[in-house]
């Protein structure tokens, strides 16, 4: 299975979220599981923020990804060097993580399954100016990452996440798992 964050499209006869709890499932049995690869890794900031990437939209790889960006922008802090790539990226991370939505009412399912159904790639390249989000509503943000994000970037009024930006994405989503989700359900009534 690829990389969600980099994908741009997923085909309509997949099953993100079959997929999804098999590839788990297989990591459990044959390798090792990715938290797990994580922790060996807190000391290898790349390799950590690889293995959290490569589990995305996990809600928990987002935290991990958060964790090891901030590791970099201390070092590069410590050093005098420029941070804001990095604090760039731990943004739109921190917007891409407030896509989702932690339950789908609609679908009445975690919001993950949703979040697993939209490619990540393309909601990574959506715009996600600060003066139109902001930070408040960026659960993924820490204090220290808004204290320092206002000291670069300057102060703004904006509030949001990028769910209530682009709630027309999470909407289609929702409805074609629900639709995909009823399919299925009459096809096991009918072999019934």
């Amino acid at each position: 299975m690829s990389d969600w964050y980099k994908k741009m499209t997923i085909s309509e006869t997949s099953d993100p979220v079959w997929e999804n709890f098999l590839s788990l499932k297989e990591q459990i049995q044959s390798d090792e599981f990715w938290f797990d690869a994580i922790r060996k890794n807190r000391n290898d900031n790349t390799e950590r923020l690889k293995l959290a990437l490569k589990n995305l939209p996990l809600p928990a790889a987002f935290s991990e990804a958060a964790k090891a960006i901030r590791t970099s922008i201390r070092e590069l802090k410590k050093h005098k060097e420029d941070y804001s790539e990095m604090l760039t990226k731990l943004y739109k991370l921190a917007c891409v993580r407030s896509f989702m939505l932690d339950y789908a009412p609609l679908l009445k399912q975690p919001g993950f399954n949703v979040m697993l159904s939209i490619p990540g790639g393309a909601l990574f390249n959506l715009r996600t100016e600060y003066n139109e989000i902001g930070i408040e509503k960026l659960e993924l943000l820490t204090m220290t990452d808004r204290k320092m994000i206002i000291e670069c970037w300057g102060s703004t009024n904006a509030n949001y996440t990028m769910n209530e930006l682009y709630s027309d994405i999470w909407e289609k989503a929702e409805e074609a798992m629900c639709k995909k989700e009823n399919r299925r359900i009459k096809t096991i009534l009918r072999k019934t």
